[in-house]
């Protein structure tokens, strides 16, 4: 028995079923449950051919297809990098006009339609890696200023002194980027895309002044340092009628995190009134244990299918609300990383 979270008492789920009316697009999504971005690192890595890179694999088309018969009114994928000199990890998914090929398509395509497959709408997230790019993709990435980005704790790899970007490589590179994948994904079938603007990654790096120190219309207040996602939004919307899907900062929905990695249909079963709360997990109080399970729950799920699974859509998924699995997991993990710690501490 998956052990939950404690509710202080019995809630009513029936506003979660209510359905939300996008304006701009016109979409409707079926209830106020979301499956938000999370790193997933499920495409194909090639390092001798960029083509071959960055193509949704089986795996994701698994995890995808579950999160899709899940519940959820609205599923948005993992990072989708626009620029294969700025990605986050291997493994990331990219579009990119250089490396357009019928297989990278069609698995797109497969991607948006199995997100559909309950009835969400499949929306894609996009993305450009900026100073946060590992400087084994790129020694010197593109930054609002040049900024290195320093962390005392890094699992990604160093990171380059990064180059500040010009207008003229704001308005004819990084724009068009954007563009190019937005209309990639409207044509693969998605029903609109995500602007991430977040976590470091370059388009946050321009709102905040620790990283962006311009005196153009590109930097200095907030209403600067914000207009180069004002001016993708526009350029997007100028091409095809989507769905940006920028929070407004007014929640009209509950989005469901990494717990949708331990139950991708969490959103069905609290519908339903199954159950009333997500599940625990013992590992929450450490971040790393935390993240780490998480992951290794989202690659149980994307081992099998959902036909393999035979409908059971959290087949083969640990459960670590049980304190053993948990313990067994931190153990194992630890001793993965005993070595490669104590290589960097003798190493640097």
């Amino acid at each position: 028995m998956v052990k939950r979270w404690p509710i202080k008492e019995e809630g009513d789920a029936s506003i979660l079923n209510e359905k939300i009316h996008f304006p701009t697009s016109q979409r409707v999504a079926k209830n106020r449950l979301l499956k938000p971005p999370m790193t997933e690192s499920m495409s194909s890595w090639d390092s001798n051919d960029i083509k071959k890179s960055g193509i949704p694999t089986q795996k994701a088309i698994n995890i995808y297809e579950k999160w899709g018969l899940g519940g959820f009114g609205m599923c948005i994928t993992g990072n989708i990098f626009v620029d294969p000199k700025h990605m986050e990890v291997h493994g990331n998914s990219l579009i990119h006009p250089s490396i357009d090929t019928h297989e990278r398509k069609n698995a797109f395509k497969r991607c948006a339609n199995v997100l559909q497959g309950g009835g969400a709408l499949a929306i894609a997230q996009l993305n450009h890696g900026g100073r946060l790019t590992p400087i084994t993709f790129n020694e010197q990435p593109w930054a609002p200023s040049s900024i290195q980005h320093q962390a005392k704790i890094n699992f990604l790899g160093k990171h380059g002194v990064p180059k500040e970007l010009g207008k003229s490589d704001i308005q004819n590179e990084i724009i068009p980027l954007f563009v190019y994948a937005a209309k990639y994904c409207y044509e693969a079938g998605f029903n609109g895309v995500q602007i991430h603007a977040a976590f470091g990654y370059l388009l946050s790096e321009f709102l905040t002044t620790n990283t962006n120190k311009r005196t153009d219309e590109y930097g200095g207040t907030i209403e600067n340092r914000a207009r180069i996602i004002k001016e993708i939004y526009q350029a997007i919307r100028s091409v095809y009628g989507m769905t940006d899907v920028i929070n407004s900062g007014v929640a009209d929905g509950v989005g469901i995190g990494r717990p949708s990695m331990a139950e991708p249909d969490i959103a069905t079963k609290i519908l339903t009134k199954q159950v009333q709360s997500v599940a625990y997990n013992n590992m929450e109080a450490n971040y790393i244990f935390y993240s780490m399970s998480s992951v290794a729950q989202l690659n149980q799920a994307a081992s099998t299918s959902v036909e393999e699974a035979h409908g059971n859509l959290t087949y083969g998924i640990s459960d670590y609300s049980c304190p053993h699995k948990a313990f067994f997991f931190k153990v194992t993990f630890s001793l993965k990383m005993i070595p490669t710690m104590i290589k960097k501490s003798i190493f640097g």
